[in-house]
């Protein structure tokens, strides 16, 4: 009975792992109206589509930043509207980087597994460290060591993956017009 609780969480997080890891099916720009932000990765066929509606940040060329939630898009600028619903136009020429934020729930999502997935990492390897020359008792710590650095990675994995990512659009990434 000691043997399978450690062996059900193990793969309760692998199963979790690998859920995110799902994919949706792939979309086109063509698909979207003017109510929909495309990112084109240069040199690749990745692109990242913004749907209206979804909150935004943007880092404009003058190293000021614009935050609201996304309204449309034309050939020349983008609208957004601000926490007081006033509609702010951004050219599309001044805008360095932009990110998308998520909801409340996936930020608090990401900021416990990051956060679990480093205590558990640094203790496995403080925990090996201190096993190092200790004998017969050292190998049942350094055994420990291994799970919990082991899950410490496990869950460091997702929050990765759950954090808000920016597009930079003077390296990377570039916007797709009509």
């Amino acid at each position: 009975m000691k043997k399978i609780i450690p062996v059900a969480c193990i793969l309760f997080l692998i199963n979790f792992n690998l859920s995110l890891f799902a994919t949706t099916p792939q979309t086109k720009h063509s698909d979207f109206a003017s109510d929909s932000l495309v990112l084109k990765k240069n040199n690749s066929k990745k692109e990242k589509i913004i749907f209206s509606g979804k909150k935004i940040k943007i880092w404009k060329q003058d190293n000021r930043m614009v935050k609201g939630v996304f309204l449309n898009i034309d050939n020349h600028s983008l609208t957004l509207i601000d926490k007081k619903n006033n509609p702010i136009k951004v050219l599309l020429s001044d805008i360095q980087k932009i990110k998308i934020i998520g909801s409340l729930f996936k930020q608090i999502a990401a900021g416990v597994l990051l956060g679990i997935g480093i205590i558990g990492a640094s203790l496995g390897t403080i925990l090996l460290v201190a096993s190092l020359g200790s004998g017969y008792g050292g190998s049942i710590v350094a055994a420990v060591a291994g799970i919990v650095g082991g899950v410490g990675a496990i869950t460091l994995t997702p929050g990765i993956l759950l954090l808000d990512k920016k597009y930079d659009l003077e390296k990377k990434w570039s916007i797709q017009t009509n």
